[in-house]
């Protein structure tokens, strides 16, 4: 509201000098006029602020009586008034505590589905990639679980168009062959008139999300490639405030290699890379999904959806209020090089496919920090995190020595900051940690992930092996939030010193009030 008073203000002062240049007079100013537009416009800029002021406090009044139901706990049935942030934000934002369902609405009344769909404006010529690069925010997309497909009810003027509108449906791995990638290509089926049949609606403050897995078997890509695109889809079209209802699309007759269902397939197998492979996937869901999906009646989720299991009573179809499908170009690495390798091929010379992404993430790590209950306040004192579990898969230099570190970081910064292994948990423990962290250092890979839930200005120290790629750089270097620098492994005075140097950037750029003695 203060932000309409000084607009009224900016205004009437633009029109007091507009007034004051139209009482030139052969390149003379009239003083008594310039006084008199000054005094009128000196009133009016009184009175309008007192009005708006009086509008203010109507609306602060008629806030407090306005009350909507919130997310609870199963035991719970109270509700809250609405707060400036639902008034701008649209609903109520998931909290540890979670919600209570909503039973799903049974009607046969005639329905049709409509999409908005981004990043695919016609061209002059062909693009056979366009599907990579769309996102679609659907009303009314409906699935059927005989048949375990997905269906558009399409009025006779809508243009959808199954090959024009058809998007990835989860994000794209470079190492795929042509013909696995069109496997991820994606669009529902095309009905032209209503729904026929009696159906299920889902409450409107759910949101859908049909996405294809990645590699869940390894945490940062099930944060980044399944966790934040669907996210960063939600935040697209100003839904982020909605229930998130994932539901992982399961191909029907083949996997791809790197996922879960692959490692599944290859485990039944007797491949013997796979041999007790797939436990790490089903424990990566088990410990991070508690932290992105809110519990529902009290039940903590610690698994998706997915399109193979999914019933719905009788099995009649469901349809989905609001869904959002599309995450070609929404992965950290967009259609790079799987590992954003910097020197193979030519990768190099590709944008970096993160840039201004910083307040997205930002806003992701806010999300499953609230989701999980992580809300410590920012910290009062230096914390140095050592990933001691990571080392490297490849090259002479097989890891750093933890131990060595540790020393000549008590020797040097011991005095002003904890130094201490960062021991592993619950996702709720590790995001605690992490917010009270004002430098971390961890090998380069998918254990750096946990470093995107340090507080705002920490800093990260990735470790690296001799002559190599920085893995995960474009992700890391527009994570506006960290300062994040690589080093060797074995530059041990070098690690020194960029430590010293994050806490003092800490002490200049963080939320917490440190200030070194």
């Amino acid at each position: 509201m203060k932000h309409i008073v000084v607009g009224v203000s900016v205004v009437l002062l633009a029109v007091g000098l507009l007034l004051f240049d139209s009482s030139r007079q052969d390149g003379k100013l009239s003083i008594e006029s310039l006084k008199r537009q000054l005094i009128e416009s000196r009133e009016e800029i009184r009175k309008k602020d007192q009005g708006m002021s009086e509008l203010f406090q109507k609306l602060k009044n008629n806030e407090k009586q306005i009350s909507v139901a919130t997310p609870l706990a199963a035991t719970s049935t109270a509700t809250t008034s609405l707060n400036t942030t639902q008034l701008l934000t649209g609903g109520p934002l998931d909290t540890a505590e979670g919600y209570k369902s909503v039973p799903w609405a049974e009607s046969s009344t005639p329905l049709f589905s409509s999409s908005h769909c981004i990043g695919q404006l016609e061209k002059t010529k062909p693009d056979p990639d366009h599907w990579k690069k769309g996102t679609c925010h659907f009303k009314n997309l409906c699935f059927d679980p005989k048949e375990r497909e997905f269906l558009y009810f399409a009025r006779p003027s809508d243009p959808f168009s199954e090959e024009l509108n058809a998007v990835a449906i989860g994000a794209i791995n470079e190492q795929w062959n042509p013909v696995d990638k069109l496997k991820v290509k994606w669009s529902p089926r095309v009905i032209k008139g209503p729904t026929t049949q009696p159906y299920y609606l889902t409450s409107a403050d759910e949101l859908w999300i049909p996405h294809f897995e990645h590699c869940g078997a390894n945490v940062m890509h099930l944060l980044m490639d399944s966790f934040y695109i669907i996210h960063a889809a939600a935040l697209l079209f100003n839904l982020q405030n909605k229930h998130y209802k994932p539901l992982r699309y399961i191909l029907k007759d083949s996997t791809l290699w790197g996922t879960c269902d692959f490692i599944k397939q290859e485990e039944k197998k007797g491949t013997p890379w796979a041999v007790g492979y797939y436990s790490r996937c089903t424990k990566a869901y088990e410990r991070w999904a508690e932290a992105f999906l809110p519990a529902v009646d009290g039940q903590r989720q610690t698994a998706f959806e997915n399109t193979r299991d999914f019933q719905t009573p009788g099995d009649k179809m469901i349809c989905f209020q609001d869904s959002v499908v599309g995450f070609g170009l929404l992965s950290d690495h967009c259609l790079k090089a799987h590992g954003w390798s910097w020197d193979k091929g030519n990768d190099v010379t590709r944008h970096d496919c993160n840039m201004g992404r910083g307040r997205t993430l930002w806003s992701f790590r806010n999300r499953m920090m609230r989701v999980a209950g992580s809300s410590l306040p920012p910290p009062t004192k230096h914390l140095v995190s050592l990933y001691t579990m990571g080392g490297f898969s490849q090259g002479n230099l097989r890891g750093p020595n933890w131990a060595h570190i540790k020393t000549l970081l008590i020797a040097s910064v011991g005095n002003r900051s904890a130094i201490e292994p960062l021991a592993m948990g619950t996702a709720k423990q590790q995001l605690d940690t992490m917010s009270q962290t004002t430098c971390s250092v961890v090998c380069m890979g998918g254990n750096s992930i946990t470093a995107l839930f340090m507080p705002r200005g920490a800093g990260l120290l990735l470790l690296h092996r001799e002559n190599t790629d920085r893995l995960d750089w474009d992700v890391w270097s527009h994570a506006s939030h960290i300062n994040a620098a690589w080093e060797r492994g074995d530059a041990y005075q070098n690690i020194t010193a960029r430590v010293a140097s994050f806490l003092d950037d800490y002490e200049a750029f963080g939320e917490g009030a440190i200030r070194s003695q």
